[in-house]
Order: structure tokens, then sequence, then C-alpha cells
């Protein structure tokens, strides 16, 4: 074996080169993580993330302060289905972390991200949970937002009507050719708040009185589809049947073959039943909306699989106050001795003053 001897120079431009190459990953490798961080509290704030995506709080939706980091990390998140990448995961931190007003999440959007004729689309999923897509709130056509109320992953995608190494669906099931709104009306039927309208929140309050609230789910899909859709309200925390909501509207699943689907329905609100409407601050209600369908996508090399998309709405929160009076313990439970492994039972008074 011959060896041949390189100059001193050559052999340190060399040693360079290699160590430059081997650092960066090649020219192919996707750009190296990188993250944002910032500590806000009940004042507010942005947190400025990498590729400039941004988490927007406004004040009082955090009772504490909390160290928010946005990180460029799919590490965790559930798997696209049926639904391309335009953007890299952001992982935004503590996941689950929830608001108590109504906060944003935005992602820049270069024409390059996306192929000509295909329709960006944000959306955002829990660790173990599914990708929803949510309504763009932007105005800025160089950037997505959302309204949000907790944390963990998003991502911009995008559909393909045309075979490649990703995902292909048809025109007629790709997301970005559906819409869910989820309206609130007075009682002259007229609408006073509407999802993603960036009415700043929360946009009502109830106080002490019982209120009936009317509201309009609104899904738009386009014609021709012969299918059975699963639309849901939700009243968060605790949902419709904790007995600060009753809801008119009877099921959650409509079967619809229609090109479009509207269904008023009624919310009411007792403050009196509401846990924490009598704290100093009230107590934030949020009604939501979600949807969702099934049906393939197509993938080179594997054929047609099955796939699901799932929506969700901007929340529509509801402050609740209650000054009325509070139950009070009038009598504590009295001392029980029992055998070990028999059962025992206590008795507590309460009564209003």
């Amino acid at each position: 074996m011959n060896y041949r001897r390189l100059p001193l120079r050559q052999s340190i431009s060399a040693l360079i080169v290699a160590i430059a190459l081997a650092a960066c990953g090649g020219s192919d490798d996707p750009p190296p993580p990188t993250e944002g961080s910032a500590t806000l509290s009940a004042a507010g704030g942005i947190v400025t993330g990498p590729d400039g995506v941004q988490l927007a709080l406004p004040a009082d939706a955090l009772a504490n302060p909390v160290t928010f980091r946005i990180a460029r990390d799919g590490s965790g998140a559930p798997p696209l289905e049926g639904i391309n990448a335009a953007s890299p995961v952001y992982a935004v931190t503590p996941h689950g972390q929830a608001f108590e007003a109504g906060s944003s999440f935005s992602i820049p959007l270069s024409a390059a991200q996306v192929p000509s004729g295909a329709e960006p689309m944000l959306l955002k999923a829990e660790p173990g949970g599914k990708w929803r897509v949510m309504g763009n709130t932007s105005t800025d056509p160089a950037r997505l937002a959302a309204d949000i109320h907790d944390l963990s992953y998003f991502v911009i995608g995008f559909c393909s009507s045309t075979p490649n190494d990703g995902w292909t669906v048809g025109a007629v099931d790709c997301p970005a050719a559906h819409s869910l709104e989820l309206s609130l009306f007075d009682g002259n039927n007229e609408r006073i708040m509407r999802g993603n309208s960036r009415i700043p929140v929360p946009w009502m309050t109830i106080t002490d009185t019982p209120r009936t609230l009317h509201l309009r789910l609104d899904w738009r899909r386009p014609a021709g589809i012969v299918r059975t859709d699963q639309l849901s309200v939700v009243g968060l925390p605790g949902g419709f049947r904790t007995g600060s909501f009753s809801s008119t509207w009877p099921s959650p699943a409509v079967r619809d073959v229609s090109d479009s689907h509207s269904r008023d329905f009624s919310v009411v609100i007792d403050p009196a039943q509401v846990a924490g409407a009598s704290g100093p601050n009230g107590r934030v209600l949020r009604i939501k909306a979600y949807a969702s369908y099934t049906t393939t996508a197509f993938r080179i090399g594997v054929g047609n699989i099955p796939v699901g998309f799932e929506f969700e709405t901007t929340d529509i929160p509801i402050l609740v106050r209650y000054s009325g009076a509070q139950p009070t313990i009038s009598q504590q439970p009295a001392n029980l001795g029992v055998s070990e492994g028999q059962p025992a039972s206590f008795a507590v008074q309460a009564s209003i003053t």
C-alpha cells in the first residue's frame, strides 16, 4: 500500500473542513434544534422561540409565574396522518399548562413552504393525543395563529393532491376544505360573539342569576360528500353534566350527509352551582366545539390508509361571579371507632347563612 504525505498546510485545511462537515451534518440535514424561553407572570407577555414562533399571553392568563420554553422538537408528538408538514414541529412546555385567559400561538409562514394551490393549516396536539386543525386567527398573511388555552405541540401542515413521498388526500376530504365555527347569540338572534373573532375575553360576565346562553354550531364541508361526521360541544371545566350546565342539545353525535350543518342549542349557567364563582376573581367557564371525520389517504409503497381528522374551535369564555350565601359546615363528623375491615359511616351538617 502506497501513502502520499500532504504538506502540513493542506493537512490542517483538510482537518478543518472535516470538522466543519461533521458539526453541520451535511447540507441535507435538518437545522439543529434551537429554543427560546422566558418566565411570564400575571402581567402576561410574549415568548419568542426558534424561527420567530411566538406564544403571547394576555394579563391574568397565569395565576403564578411560569417558565415557558419553545423548542424545534417533535419528540413525543403524535405522527401526522394524511397531512404533510410545512414547518418543523414546535414543542411548547410545560406540557399541559393551562391559561386562565385566551392566549395565542403563531408560526411564521412563507409561500415557499407550501406547494402552489395548497392551503396551510395550523395544527395542535398534546402528548398521547391527535393533531387537531385550529382556526386561523391571524390577519397577517405571513403568519398563522390560533387562540389556545393550553399547550403542547404545534405544526403547519397542508394536503397534497398528487402522489409524493408524503401523504396524498383528495381535495374534498382535505381538512382545509372544512370549517367549524361556534357562535354566541343574544335573545333577539343577533350574533354577539363568534369563535376566532379576536374579541378580548372573557367577553360576557354572568353574576348571581342563572342565565341561558344561545349558541350555534356551524360545520361546513365540500359538496357531494356522503359521510358521517362527529360533532360535539363541551363546557370546560367539567362538561355540561356537572350541574353548572344543562344543554338542550341531546346528543353530541350528528349524522349529516348535507354540505353544511347548523345546530342551535342553549346552555344554562347557574352561578350558584359553579365552583369558584364566589372567589375574588370569579370563575371562567369555556365553551368550545369539536368535529371529526374519517377517510383514506394514500402513501406511495403502502396504498390507501384509513385516517381521521379532528377540528377544534376557539373557546367562548364566560366569566361567572357569585356573591350569594355560601354553605358552611355547622357540625363536623363525630369520631367513630370500628374494627379493621369493617365499614364506617360519617355525617356532616351544612347550612347557608
